[in-house]
């Protein structure tokens, strides 16, 4: 496993070449829902926020909502988001549905619907997310 917490599945050595070199696209990633490896793109108090841009296309995204605390409220025009709740308790509000989630939740936002989350238990809520990679919020 690297410093970032990638573990290197398959390595590929291209012919010609005498040792086995990591090329993302050759290569398979595998994170855990605990490290998804990456950058913390912000810290505070009411969230950490890291980002994994390993990919080309996607972006894997964790959300560590601290209690009583509230993501902003957004949408984003032509991206669709998948939200994946790993641990603790909450809601979130999809356009003008509200859903109350918990770890082993899914949460698929169609592009262009408002959606919040609020933690709305005794613990940090947990989620990870998958979009197309244009960060805009």
């Amino acid at each position: 496993m690297d410093s970032a917490g990638f573990e290197t599945v398959c390595k590929i050595t291209p012919k010609g070449l005498d040792r086995p070199f990591f090329n993302l696209y050759n290569s398979y990633m595998k994170v855990n829902t605990n490290n998804i490896g990456g950058d913390i793109i912000k810290a505070n108090a009411v969230y950490t926020l890291r980002d994994n841009k390993t990919l080309k296309n996607l972006v894997l995204s964790q959300t560590i909502l601290h209690v009583g605390q509230n993501t902003n409220g957004h949408y984003h025009q032509g991206q669709e988001e998948v939200y994946f709740f790993m641990y603790g308790r909450g809601s979130i509000q999809v356009g003008d549905n509200m859903y109350e989630v918990q770890d082993g939740d899914i949460v698929l936002i169609p592009d262009g619907l408002f959606h919040k989350v609020w933690n709305t238990g005794e613990s940090d809520l947990v989620f990870n997310c998958v979009f197309d990679g244009k960060r805009n919020h």
